[in-house]
């Protein structure tokens, strides 16, 4: 007995992802959403200057500090300028894959402040590049992280805590970093 195989077109193709899912942090906001899925992979798009802004859809806006402000409904498109971006957090697979790629695999433990947050993780450094040369070198202002656990900390923040395995952090926000694995009380 032979087994039909189910015919071929597009019924039976999965749909390829459009988007990605991520959560971008600014001085005031944090904006979850989903990131059109660029040309290129994540870090070399956020480093294209060509493009200085990024635009999500189906944005959700929570505004930070006590007088926390959650827009309730999504909105159809939020664009920030690039330089008022911290953090971009991918929280899918696939945006994951894209910003591990084409890292070196050394890291060192690092806390970072950079706007209200103080940010923990690992910086993958090129060959025996010491920690704080790697602001020194070109390559663009996002710089990926792993294992990392960012703190906000404006007084009465309605969130205080986010874990991701990877993140793009903009190094033109930092205020200062310093080697180290432990937060401060």
């Amino acid at each position: 007995m032979v087994t039909p195989h189910p015919p071929a077109g597009p019924q039976n193709q999965a749909a390829l992802p459009t988007d990605w899912a991520v959560q971008l942090l600014t001085a005031r906001y944090i904006i979850e959403g989903a990131l059109p899925i660029p040309e290129t992979r994540l870090v070399g798009h956020l480093n294209n200057s060509v493009h200085a802004t990024l635009t999500l859809h189906n944005g959700q806006l929570l505004s930070l500090g006590a007088q926390a402000t959650h827009f309730r409904k999504p909105l159809l498109e939020v664009t920030i300028p690039k330089p008022s971006l911290i953090v971009l957090i991918p929280r899918d697979a696939a945006g994951v894959r894209s910003a591990l790629s084409q890292i070196p695999e050394r890291t060192e433990r690092a806390i970072i402040h950079a706007g209200p947050f103080l940010v923990r993780g690992a910086f993958h450094l090129p060959g025996n590049m010491p920690l704080h040369h790697l602001f020194n070198v070109g390559g663009g202002d996002m710089l990926p992280l792993t294992e990392v656990e960012i703190r906000c900390q404006l007084l009465g923040a309605r969130i205080t805590t986010l874990h991701a395995e990877v993140v793009v952090l903009n190094k033109s926000i930092v205020h200062l970093y310093h080697p180290g694995d432990a937060f401060e009380s």
